[in-house]
Protein backbone atom coordinates (compact mmCIF):
# COMPACT_ATOMS: atom_id res chain seq x y z
CA UNK A 1 0.00 0.00 0.00
CA UNK A 2 1.46 3.34 -1.00
CA UNK A 3 0.77 6.70 0.52
CA UNK A 4 -0.10 9.48 -1.89
CA UNK A 5 2.28 12.40 -2.25
CA UNK A 6 -0.30 14.77 -0.78
CA UNK A 7 -0.88 12.54 2.27
CA UNK A 8 2.87 12.24 2.86
CA UNK A 9 3.33 16.02 2.66
CA UNK A 10 0.48 16.49 5.14
CA UNK A 11 2.02 13.96 7.53
CA UNK A 12 5.34 15.79 7.39
CA UNK A 13 3.65 19.15 7.94
CA UNK A 14 1.76 17.77 10.94
CA UNK A 15 5.00 16.44 12.43
CA UNK A 16 6.71 19.77 11.78
CA UNK A 17 3.91 21.67 13.53
CA UNK A 18 4.39 19.49 16.59
CA UNK A 19 8.16 20.01 16.63
CA UNK A 20 7.86 23.77 15.99
CA UNK A 21 5.38 24.08 18.87
CA UNK A 22 7.57 22.08 21.22
CA UNK A 23 11.03 23.49 20.44
CA UNK A 24 10.40 26.67 18.48
CA UNK A 25 11.30 27.38 14.89
CA UNK A 26 14.97 28.21 15.44
CA UNK A 27 15.77 25.03 17.39
CA UNK A 28 13.87 22.75 15.02
CA UNK A 29 15.97 20.82 12.52
CA UNK A 30 15.04 18.76 9.51
CA UNK A 31 16.37 15.77 11.44
CA UNK A 32 13.96 16.40 14.33
CA UNK A 33 11.07 16.76 11.87
CA UNK A 34 12.08 13.47 10.22
CA UNK A 35 12.16 11.72 13.61
CA UNK A 36 8.73 13.09 14.55
CA UNK A 37 7.33 12.01 11.17
CA UNK A 38 9.04 8.60 11.51
CA UNK A 39 10.62 9.04 8.10
CA UNK A 40 14.18 9.25 6.87
CA UNK A 41 15.66 12.70 6.47
CA UNK A 42 16.06 12.09 2.74
CA UNK A 43 12.29 11.53 2.51
CA UNK A 44 11.67 14.93 4.10
CA UNK A 45 14.02 16.56 1.57
CA UNK A 46 12.24 14.76 -1.27
CA UNK A 47 9.02 16.60 -0.41
CA UNK A 48 10.43 19.88 0.90
CA UNK A 49 13.54 21.83 -0.09
CA UNK A 50 14.21 23.12 3.44
CA UNK A 51 12.63 23.97 6.79
CA UNK A 52 11.33 27.30 5.47
CA UNK A 53 9.35 25.53 2.75
CA UNK A 54 7.56 23.36 5.29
Amino acid sequence: MTISKRAMREAIIDAARYVFARFGYRKTTMDSIARAARKGKSSIYYYFKNKEEI
